[in-house]
């Protein structure tokens, strides 16, 4: 768990500084604000952080995804006007620039609840859709290896190329970074952060994977 507590506290450091809501898509601002508030708002253990890691990245989630559903609903009720938002705990830390831009925002989170609340029909629907998203992405985008992960590896860079390619392709072919079949067979749901943004086909954790 070092590796996943190095990288929300990369996040943390952001709590430090207005957060400038400005040239940046709505829906990646949607799942930014999303993460700092699960940072911010749950104590950080190993399954905290663990739902927090598969609700960022991951495009299918197990009891994450009640864990992210609960999270948003706080976030919608908390934007209901920029009054109550500059009166939450989070406008120490998040700025709004004006009305628009919270407007955006809680649109955003509330289909997010909403995409939670479907019936289970709804839900495979969605499922199948997204699916097929990801396979249409693979065809177009995903032919040899992915070398973007490797940059991290430094002098390491021709030895991590096997691997970070066998983890993009895992990530591509289940929805998942985890390796565990039995994870692989329990995230059945469809993060609803992903049916409303863009991904570009990259890996997890590529810094400009989603927007």
């Amino acid at each position: 768990m070092s590796n996943l507590r190095s990288w929300v506290n990369s996040f943390i450091v952001l709590l430090q500084k207005t957060y400038q809501l400005t040239k940046v898509p709505p829906r990646s601002i949607a799942r930014n604000v999303l993460l700092l508030a699960m940072i911010t708002d749950n104590e950080l253990s190993d399954e905290v952080l663990s739902k927090i890691w598969n609700s960022f990245f991951n495009f299918f989630l197990e009891e994450s995804h009640s864990f992210l559903i609960t999270q948003c609903q706080t976030l919608v009720e908390v934007s209901e006007s920029i009054t109550a938002w500059n009166n939450s705990k989070y406008s120490k830390f998040i700025r709004m620039c004006n009305v628009n831009t919270l407007s955006e925002l809680r649109c955003h989170w509330e289909r997010y609840v909403q995409a939670g609340q479907l019936s289970s029909t709804g839900k495979e629907q969605l499922k199948e859709t997204v699916m097929s998203g990801i396979e249409t992405t693979k065809n177009i985008r995903h032919e040899g290896s992915n070398l973007y992960p490797c940059r991290s590896a430094g002098p390491y860079f021709l030895k991590s190329t096997e691997p970070a390619s066998q983890v993009f392709q895992h990530y591509w072919k289940t929805g998942i970074t985890s390796p565990n079949p039995q994870d692989v067979s329990a995230a059945t749901l469809v993060n609803p952060t992903f049916v409303y943004s863009l991904h570009w086909g990259q890996g997890p954790v590529y810094p400009a994977g989603t927007l």
